[in-house]
């Protein structure tokens, strides 16, 4: 994209937990440079939570968020089952750490029909936040496989940045990418009071559905749910 000398740089609220949120900020720099004034502050902090139970009786283990291959990881390090994973990113966590992996789209219910499709034999096991969406353990087994689910972190409340709030508080337009549901309810929480227009770039269908009515001045979810698909959906609003 190329910027205009009179267009003054948009700006970019990255609301992830650190880790991602750090990692995507530096995406949006390598895709949009001095165009886009980036502000991170993590609306959620992920505590991983320790799990002694065995693993030997599951033959896979299922992914919806590469917090859950790290929470993994910490608990059973010298485990490798296959797994079945959301997305490509999380594919890659779970490869990184020695895991055989088959890959959906990015979403939930892409995952489950992939899942019921296959009919892997055997226990499968959903490794999962305390807050999530897609119901994947009980829609499997009311497709007649054997699944579990285990919460494996917790996402916890963090406060919103002053420099967040105030950039909320101004009459600049703000681009906010939002990655969860989870996370789309702690802003539409802690931003009552906002005076920005907030244009909001929705990674899912549900994350939209959990905007409905919060009067924002834009919703856009992206055509794929992934973290390219949200920057090119981001451009397009810096280009409008």
């Amino acid at each position: 994209m190329t910027p205009r000398d009179h267009q003054p740089a948009a700006k970019i609220l990255v609301t992830r937990p650190l880790e991602q949120a750090q990692r995507f900020a530096k995406q949006c720099q390598a895709r949009f440079g001095s165009v886009a004034e980036l502000v991170v502050s993590p609306l959620m902090e992920i505590r991983f939570l320790k799990d002694d139970r065995s693993l030997a009786t599951f033959q896979r283990v299922i992914f919806t968020s590469a917090n859950g291959v790290r929470g993994f990881v910490r608990n059973w390090p010298k485990e490798k089952p296959p797994a079945w994973c959301v997305g490509k990113r999380t594919a890659q966590q779970a490869q990184a750490a020695g895991l055989a992996t088959v890959s959906g789209e990015g979403t939930a219910a892409d995952l489950v029909r992939r899942i019921k499709a296959a009919a892997p034999g055997g226990r499968l096991l959903h490794l999962r936040g305390e807050h999530a969406r897609g119901d994947v353990a009980q829609r499997l087994r009311a497709a007649g496989l054997e699944a579990e689910e285990c919460i494996i972190y917790r996402q916890e409340k963090c406060a919103m940045t002053p420099h967040a709030r105030a950039l909320l508080s101004g009459n600049a337009p703000v681009i906010l990418p939002l990655f969860s549901p989870r996370s789309a309810a702690l802003f539409l929480e802690q931003a009552q009071k906002r005076t920005a227009k907030v244009h909001i770039v929705a990674m899912s269908k549900a994350v939209f559905d959990e905007l409905k009515g919060s009067e924002m001045a834009e919703i856009v979810v992206s055509p794929r749910p992934t973290a390219e698909g949200m920057l090119d959906t981001i451009a397009g609003l810096m280009d409008a």
